[in-house]
C-alpha cells in the first residue's frame, strides 16, 4: 500500500493514528485536503499520522473492492504504523471521512483494536448499519462522530440513532456542525481541531 508518514519533531515514541480517505468514486484518496490537513496536525501535536491508499487507489496493488477488503487494508496500516520504533506500544488511534470513516468503523467492529476513533460524517444512508453497530459493542475503543447539520448521506437524527445503537457514551459523543454538509467546505479547520483534540 501506499502511504505517507507524519512524524512529530523530537524525540518518541509517539503516539500513533491512521487515517482513513473518502470513497475514490468521489475523488478520495490520501492526498485530498481534510486528510492531509488532520495529519499534518496530529503531527504538530505529537501523534505519527499515518495516511494511505486504499488497494487499488493511487498507487496502492491490488483492487480497490467498495468496502469489502478495505478494513483489512486498515488492519495492515495498524500493524505497519504500530510496528514502528517512533511510535509507542500498544493499539493506536484511528480517524476517517466519508467512506474513510465507515471503513474504520468496519475494522473496529470486526475486532480492530485501537485506542480511539474520530467518525468524520459517516455515510450511514448507503449501508445497512445494524450488524456493524451490534458489533461494535464489544469494541474497547473510544469513539468520536462529527457530522453537518445538512449532510447529504448522513442525517445528523441517524448517526445519532446509530451512535445509541453501541451505547450511551457514544450517543454522548456526536458534534454536529451547524450549516455544515458532507463536504465540510470552509468548516476543515474546525474538523481538524475537533478530531485532533479528540486523537491527541
Amino acid at each position: 500500500m501506499e502511504g505517507r508518514l507524519h512524524v512529530p519533531s523530537g524525540a518518541g515514541p509517539f503516539s500513533g493514528a491512521v487515517v482513513c480517505h473518502p470513497h475514490p468514486m468521489g475523488g478520495g484518496e490520501m492526498s485530498v485536503g481534510l486528510i492531509r490537513l488532520i495529519c499534518e496536525e496530529l503531527s504538530a501535536r505529537g501523534v505519527a499520522a499515518l495516511r494511505f491508499n486504499f488497494g487499488g487507489v493511487g498507487r496502492s496493488t491490488g483492487t480497490f473492492t467498495d468496502g469489502a477488503d478495505e478494513p483489512e487494508d486498515i488492519f495492515a496500516a495498524c500493524e505497519f504504523l504500530g510496528g514502528l520504533e517512533e511510535v509507542a506500544a500498544g493499539p493506536v488511534g484511528l480517524a476517517g471521512w466519508s467512506f474513510g470513516s465507515w471503513m474504520a468503523l468496519k475494522a473496529l467492529a470486526d475486532g480492530l483494536p485501537a485506542a480511539a476513533c474520530a467518525v468524520v460524517a459517516p455515510p450511514l444512508d448507503f449501508h445497512d448499519w445494524g450488524a456493524v453497530a451490534e458489533r461494535l459493542v464489544s469494541s474497547e475503543a473510544t469513539r468520536h462522530y462529527i457530522v453537518g447539520e445538512f449532510d447529504q448521506f448522513c442525517a445528523p437524527a441517524a448517526l445519532q440513532e446509530f451512535a445509541a445503537a453501541i451505547s450511551a457514551e457514544d450517543a454522548r459523543n456526536v458534534t454536529v456542525l451547524p450549516d455544515a454538509d458532507h463536504f465540510l467546505f470552509g468548516r476543515e479547520r474546525e474538523v481538524v481541531n475537533l478530531v485532533s483534540d479528540f486523537l491527541s
